[in-house]
């Protein structure tokens, strides 16, 4: 638990953010308009067809591309917009690892904004996914 608190505290990269906010963006809009025709009358929704599929299937479609999109963002508890003291927090974080593993090597000492003390981090904890 410890150790996934300290690996949140490094941000992924830009480019899967981006990505994430554009699908979100997308998925959003489509579904908007889609649930503004069927406030309109819902029968559009099962009759109307583009294809061979009418819109109640596009409106499953958007819901997975708007969640898709969402799951790609960053936690805005841990990567706020405004600046934060990044480099204490990951100290305190992986001191707070620390004491639930005893092992603390000297390297990571006040170095935990490191890539390299990360990427060692991340080879002994696996993440939940993998496991």
């Amino acid at each position: 638990e410890s150790a996934e608190e300290y690996l949140k505290l490094f941000k992924q990269s830009e480019l899967m953010t981006t990505i994430g906010r554009i699908l979100a963006f997308i998925g959003g809009s489509f579904g908007a308009i889609l649930l503004v025709f069927a406030a309109l009358n819902d029968a559009i929704l099962l009759h109307v067809k583009i294809g061979n599929f009418n819109l109640l299937w596009f409106v499953g479609i958007t819901t997975v591309i708007y969640s898709a999109g969402k799951s790609m963002l960053p936690d805005p508890k841990v990567h706020a917009r405004f600046t934060r003291n990044l480099v204490e927090e990951t100290s305190l974080a992986l001191t707070d690892l620390a004491t639930h593993t005893h092992h603390y090597p000297e390297n990571w000492k006040v170095r935990g904004y490191d890539d390299k003390t990360m990427s060692i981090v991340k080879s002994m904890f696996n993440n939940k996914a993998n496991i």
